[in-house]
């Protein structure tokens, strides 16, 4: 483009070339893919400047600020293949390395280097580009405010106008502020990573200490000539262990489902029906002033973890129970349809906010303002219930409502 830039220049020709370049600013500034890197969006920038400004060698330099050099990290154009020395250059030398002047924030412009109609006096890393043609370098700071991000190099065959070098500002603006970006989103991702896999370590290594509490406690509960007062204590340290052991499996359960891709069942023949009534004879024992109603309608019989849909049972009622008041009854009911089978269960608690319900699954929230005061949840109940659901391709559908109260249904293929 640039071979021909007097006439592009004299013809009136130069908005097609700002056009062009404003569609490369568009181009950098979109966003990036989900799994896009650092090095892949800088790829894409000198392929744009390099295609759209006819050059024979773009390039992008970013800043190591532990070693104080600039580091190559993309090239476009014919001569990608020149230059092998310019991988790391030190801050200060070169034409590179002399348009920032040290270290940390004091980094800024020190000149944008163009030679216009004589050749420039190579150095370093150019003594090449005269035999290629090169008559021109133009080199561009990277910079968010006053830090120094990295530098843009343009080889040309002719020298760039300074209205070219004004747009080709904006154009490292965008760089700089998507380098920032995908850094920042990096940065985010290894830090959610480190936090998950922390969660996955703790939990497991807890479930030894806390086993041997249980083992402990059970036994001494079990065991005769305790008075009152011992027997009460040992109670109150059995019931505090269970309820330990439960967030460490909700823990667990969380970090599977991140980690490893979802929860891991293992299907074998059962019974709903007795799945359930095994599950509600125990959460009635632990709540005997409630009252629950039960009506097992058609055939329960299907392929599924019993102990995992034990546990969304588990869930369901017991969040039930919690939040709804003391004098009402909570309903589980089953039905079957065309290879499904069902399960409701409905109470008669406040419904849960609007609002609420487009997060209701997600891990750590819960789907009132209500605290847990009893120290029972995590809130991951319905997050690893609608996993489990998933992990049988199965679902959860929940209705909330001031005349209905709340119902939530698992549905499960058989």
């Amino acid at each position: 483009m640039f071979r021909n830039y007097k006439f592009w220049f004299k013809a009136g020709a130069w908005a097609l070339i700002v056009t062009a370049l404003l569609h490369s600013l568009s181009l950098i500034k979109a966003p990036t893919g989900e799994n896009d890197t650092e090095r892949q969006m800088l790829e894409r920038c000198v392929e744009v400047l390099a295609g759209h400004l006819d050059l024979p060698l773009a390039r992008i330099w970013l800043l190591n600020p532990k070693d104080n050099v600039l580091e190559l990290q993309a090239s476009a154009g014919p001569l990608t293949h020149l230059g092998a020395d310019s991988g790391r250059i030190p801050i200060g030398e070169f034409q590179i390395g002399l348009l920032v002047k040290g270290p940390g924030p004091e980094h800024g412009p020190a000149h944008d280097f163009s030679a216009a109609g004589s050749e420039p006096t190579w150095s370093g890393h150019l003594t090449w580009a005269p035999g290629e043609g090169i008559t021109a370098f133009a080199g561009l700071p990277l910079l968010l405010g006053d830090m120094l991000v990295g530098v843009v190099g343009l080889y040309c065959r002719r020298p760039p106008h300074d209205e070219t070098l004004e747009l080709l500002r904006q154009l490292t603006g965008s760089i700089a502020l998507g380098v920032k970006r995908l850094r920042a989103e990096s940065e985010l991702r290894a830090r959610a990573d480190f936090e998950k896999h922390l969660l996955g370590i703790v939990s497991h290594d807890l479930r030894n200490p806390l086993n041997a509490i249980l083992l402990s406690a059970t036994t001494l509960a079990s065991s005769e000539g305790l008075d009152a007062l011992a027997a009460k204590i040992v109670l109150r340290i059995q019931s505090s262990a269970d309820r330990a052991a439960r967030m460490i499996s909700d823990l667990l359960d969380f970090t599977q489902a991140r980690l490893g891709g979802g929860i891991r069942i293992t299907r074998r023949p059962v019974d709903l029906h007795e799945i359930i009534r095994g599950v509600l004879d125990e959460i009635e024992a632990a709540h005997p002033g409630r009252a629950i109603r039960t009506r097992l309608d058609g055939n329960g019989h299907g392929e599924w973890d019993s102990d995992r849909i034990a546990q969304v049972v588990q869930n369901v009622v017991t969040n039930a129970l919690k939040y709804s008041p003391q004098d009402t009854v909570v309903q589980l009911v089953t039905a079957t349809e065309r290879g499904w089978v069902s399960f409701s269960v409905h109470n008669r608690g406040a419904p849960i906010p609007a609002e609420r319900m487009p997060s209701l699954f997600e891990p750590l929230l819960r789907g009132t303002a209500e605290v847990d005061r009893t120290g029972r949840s995590i809130g991951l109940g319905l997050y690893i219930v609608k996993q489990i659901a998933e992990a049988h391709g199965g679902r959860v559908l929940v209705r909330s409502n001031e005349s209905e109260g709340t119902i939530f249904t698992i549905l499960l293929p058989r």
